[in-house]
């Protein structure tokens, strides 16, 4: 696996399934994470927290709106350049062209890891691509009962 030691990411996020299927995620990459989970302190902890190499942000929280988050996030000069990625999306049903459309959004954007979370209630299921060389991305869906290879793979994670 790519080491990704010395990483450091923010969650920003309310569910706990999320935020443990995320940490898991992140623990399978070497990166160490800190969590906010209470929307409605999550202006008061963003002046509290070590500077992040990322941030997974949950736009849809109970007490705090994550577009206004995200607004706070990006005209803080702390958080200078610092990548914010929209981690959790809620939906009813899964849906088969998720994986293309990750796919895609990767290419795209050039990204070396794509990470997607669509959380349905009781499970999460994860979407992964990656262009980092030696990070198996089906040895890390695996450890969630999912699988696929070394650039792509996916994983139904229950509710736990």
């Amino acid at each position: 696996m790519s080491d990704f030691a010395g990483v450091q990411a923010l969650i920003i996020e309310d569910d706990q399934t999320s935020i443990n299927v995320l940490t898991r995620l992140l623990d399978q990459l070497s990166i160490a994470a800190a969590v906010i989970h209470d929307s409605a302190q999550v202006e008061m902890s963003l002046r509290e927290v070590t500077r992040p190499d990322v941030i997974f942000l949950d736009l849809e929280m109970p007490a705090s709106n994550g577009y206004t988050v995200l607004q706070l996030i990006q005209n803080d000069e702390f958080f200078n350049d610092v990548p914010v990625v929209v981690s959790m999306v809620t939906v009813d049903r899964y849906h088969e062209e998720a994986a293309y459309v990750v796919h895609r959004w990767a290419e795209i954007f050039e990204l070396p890891v794509g990470i997607v979370m669509l959380v349905q209630p009781p499970n999460v299921n994860l979407i992964l691509r990656a262009r980092v060389q030696g990070l198996h991305l089906g040895r890390i869906a695996q450890f969630f009962g999912g699988g696929g290879h070394a650039t792509a793979a996916s994983a139904r994670v229950a509710d736990r």
